[in-house]
C-alpha cells in the first residue's frame, strides 16, 4: 500500500475533503505510534527483537548502460508510429516496414500482411522473398502454408526508417528538448532515479528481511492475527473481481496464487491467509516494538493519506470520502503508517543508505 503525499491528497481530493480530512484529524488530537502502553501489552508483548540498527547491508547499485538508454529512445519512436516515412521509389532493405499482399493460386483469397524486413515478422519466406523490390512489383514463391501451390506476392508500400535528428527532436514538443542528446540525457535521469528508487525499495525489504530474522516469537493469539488476514481476504477479493472483469473466463484466488502455491508447498486460500496472516502480525509486532524504542510516531495525516489512496484507487473518487470511510477499519491505516515510519528509520540507521 503505497502512501500518498500531501500534494496528491489535494490533488486527488480537492480543497474541500483536505479540509474535510483535516476536520477528521482534529477528532484525534496525538500522533500515533505503537499501540499505547508498555512492551507487554499489544502486538509488541510477542516478539523479543534482534538487532536492528546499524544492520551492514551491501546491495550494489547497477550503472544505467548506454544501450538501456537506446533501447527507451527507440521504444518511445516507435511508440509514435512516426519513425518511417515514405519510400515509395525505393526498394525493401532490412529495416523497413513493407505492406503487401499475396494470393495463394486456387484459393481466391486475397491476404495483406505487413512487417519490418529482417524482424521475421512477416509469412516464412516472405522476407527474403521481396527484398529489394520497389512498390508495385511481384514476386511468386512457394505458399507459406505448406500446400505446394505458388504464391504470388505484391508489394504495395515501403516505408522506411525517418532519420532521427534534432529536428525530429524538437518536433515530438517534449518540454524544452530539442536534440537527440538532450532527449537520450533526459532519459538517462528518468532511467538512474527509476534505478534509485528500486534501489531504496530493495534495500529496505531487505533491513525488515534482516530484522524479522533475528527476532524470536511468541504465539500470537488468533484474534491479532485476524485482522491481517482480513485485509489479505479483501486484497485477494479485489484481483478475483478485476481479473474476472478483464477475462473472457471465471477467475478464482486459487488461480491467483498458483505460483504462490507451488513456491510455498501449501494447496489452499486458507493456507495462504494462516502462512502470510501470521508473518504480516508478526512483522508488525516487530515495527510496534521498534517503533515504541524509538519513539518512533505516525501523523493522522499520514494515515488519512494510506485511506485517501485507496477511496482513489477503488472508487476513482465516485462516492464521497466519508462513505467510503464508513466501514473501513481505520486500524489498518495506522499500522501501514506504522510500518512505512519504522522501516524509513530502519534505513536511515543501516549503513545500507551509505552503501548505495
Amino acid at each position: 500500500m503505497k502512501k500518498l503525499g500531501i500534494e496528491n491528497i489535494l490533488l486527488i481530493c480537492g480543497a474541500f475533503l483536505f479540509f474535510a480530512i483535516l476536520a477528521i484529524t482534529l477528532i484525534i488530537t496525538s500522533p500515533k505510534g505503537a499501540d499505547d502502553g508498555d512492551d507487554d501489552t499489544g502486538y509488541a508483548a510477542y516478539v523479543e527483537l534482534g538487532e536492528y540498527k546499524d544492520l551492514p547491508l551491501d546491495i550494489a547499485p547497477m550503472d544505467v548502460a548506454d544501450s538501456d538508454v537506446d533501447a527507451v529512445f527507440q521504444e518511445l519512436i516507435d511508440s509514435r508510429g512516426d519513425g518511417f516515412t515514405d519510400d515509395a521509389n525505393g526498394v525493401a532493405d532490412a529495416g523497413d516496414i513493407v505492406y503487401l499482399y499475396y494470393e495463394i493460386d486456387g484459393t481466391g483469397e486475397t491476404s495483406f500482411a505487413e512487417g519490418i524486413l529482417g524482424e521475421n515478422a512477416l509469412p516464412e519466406g516472405f522476407d527474403a522473398a521481396v527484398t529489394g523490390l520497389k512498390p508495385g512489383e511481384s514476386v511468386v514463391v512457394p505458399a507459406p502454408d505448406g500446400s505446394g501451390a505458388d504464391c504470388t506476392i505484391t508489394i504495395n508500400n515501403i516505408r522506411m526508417p525517418a532519420e532521427i535528428n534534432d529536428e525530429y527532436v524538437a518536433s515530438l514538443g517534449i518540454g524544452d528538448i530539442t536534440t537527440v542528446d538532450g532527449l537520450k540525457q533526459n532519459i538517462r535521469t528518468y532511467l538512474e532515479e527509476e534505478q534509485a528508487a528500486s534501489l531504496e525499495t530493495q534495500k529496505k525489504d531487505r533491513l525488515l528481511e534482516m530484522c524479522y530474522e533475528g527476532c524470536t516469537f511468541k504465539d500470537i493469539p488468533d484474534e491479532l492475527v485476524e485482522p491481517f488476514r482480513e485485509v489479505l481476504r479483501g486484497y485477494l477479493d479485489r484481483l478475483v473481481a478485476s481479473y474476472s472483469e478483464s477475462s473472457d473466463a471465471p477467475v478464482t484466488a486459487d488461480d491467483i496464487l498458483k505460483e504462490t502455491y507451488e513456491h510455498d508447498g501449501i494447496s489452499s486460500v486458507d493456507e495462504y491467509l494462516e502462512m502470510y496472516g501470521l508473518h504480516s502480525a508478526r512483522v508488525y509486532a516487530m515495527c510496534e516494538k521498534i517503533a515504541r524504542n524509538e519513539g518512533i510516531k505516525v501523523e493522522d495525516i499520514d494515515v488519512y493519506s494510506y485511506a485517501a489512496q485507496d477511496w482513489h484507487d477503488e472508487t476513482g473518487g465516485d462516492i464521497p470520502f466519508s462513505e467510503y470511510m464508513a466501514d473501513k477499519d481505520l486500524a489498518v491505516y495506522v499500522r501501514s503508517a506504522l510500518l512505512d515510519a519504522v522501516t524509513d528509520y530502519l534505513y536511515e540507521s543501516s549503513d545500507g543508505k551509505a552503501a548505495g
